[in-house]
């Protein structure tokens, strides 16, 4: 039997034959019945755990695959809301050029109604001086009154 030497304390001990001494030690070492129950429920324990383990293994893959099909959906949402976003503001950009074309009409009107209104006073105006002058309808006056005609050669 090959046996390699253990240097150990300034003895060298050759390991074969520390394991076979320690062998030998436990097989003269005997178990009280009483224990062996224990030993069979430790073991039944161990495999229960083993089991659970397993289980447990199975469930955080299955969170796992769940989180990544869950961060799907948010990344699907984060892109349809900035979208969305992009879509209001445009609507927002619109309607804002909607009211700024409103005012400037509006002004524009305003603008129109005070010229109408200056344009009425001076007809008025007009009017009240071209009152004071009397005229006659050439059409009515007798062929007599109207004056004579020149020619212009």
């Amino acid at each position: 039997m090959d046996c390699v030497a253990e240097q150990g304390g300034g003895d060298t001990v050759p390991k074969c034959r520390v394991l076979t001494t320690s062998v030998a030690r436990l097989s003269t070492f005997s178990i009280p019945r009483s224990c062996a129950p224990h030993f069979s429920t430790s073991a039944s324990q161990v495999g229960t755990g083993v089991q659970l383990v397993e289980e447990t293994g199975q469930a955080l893959s299955s969170i796992m695959d769940r989180f990544t099909s869950i961060n799907g959906l948010v990344q699907v949402i984060s892109s349809s809301t900035t979208t969305q976003y992009k879509g209001i503001d445009e609507v927002n950009n619109a309607v804002r050029d909607v009211e700024h074309i409103t005012q400037h009409n509006a002004a524009m009107v305003e603008e129109n109604t005070a010229e109408i209104h200056r344009l009425r006073h001076q007809v008025e105006v007009l009017n009240e001086r071209i009152s004071h002058f009397q005229t006659a309808d050439i059409r009515k006056a007798s062929p007599a009154a109207r004056p004579p005609m020149s020619l212009v050669s």
